[in-house]
């Protein structure tokens, strides 16, 4: 269990230093009760080594979607629906995670719900689908395929 761990947390520390997180995660495999679990510390800015609830929510949203990414390395599922991933990041960091997306799209699709109208979130995205309710009339659903840059 231990060599798993490891394995899980040097590819999710790859995939943060790949959005340029200046922070990192450590897994330990916690064994003090009757129950096993998994102590999951991060450090952030330079700190020492704490829980994640010390980081702030876009600190924390950036690794829970680097958690998610990296298991997906080892064992992708078909789909995977994100609601909101992208509420408390900024401009620049939804930009990555729209990247890291991206490339992770070639193992798996990624389904993800946004209320934004505009959003760096969607760039990469190859298929996007918007439910619209103009001027308060019936909603609508607007189909349309991103040109990428360089094309």
């Amino acid at each position: 269990m231990n060599e798993v761990l490891l394995k899980v947390e040097e590819e999710e520390n790859r995939i943060l230093s790949s959005v340029k997180f200046s922070g990192k995660v450590k897994f330990q495999l916690d064994m003090a009760s009757k129950d096993y679990g998994v102590d999951f510390k991060t450090k952030i800015r330079g700190e020492e080594f704490r829980n994640l609830s010390s980081g702030s929510g876009g600190e924390r949203s950036l690794i829970a979607i680097g958690l998610i990414l990296a298991l997906q390395r080892f064992n992708p599922a078909p789909v995977y629906a994100m609601d909101e991933i992208d509420t408390f990041l900024d401009a620049t960091n939804t930009e990555m995670v729209s990247r890291l997306l991206h490339d992770a799209s070639r193992r798996s699709q990624f389904i993800l719900f946004t209320p934004a109208k505009s959003t760096h979130l969607l760039r990469h995205a190859d298929k996007r689908l918007g439910v619209v309710s103009p001027g308060g009339t019936e909603p609508s659903v607007v189909v349309e395929s991103p040109v990428f840059e360089g094309q």
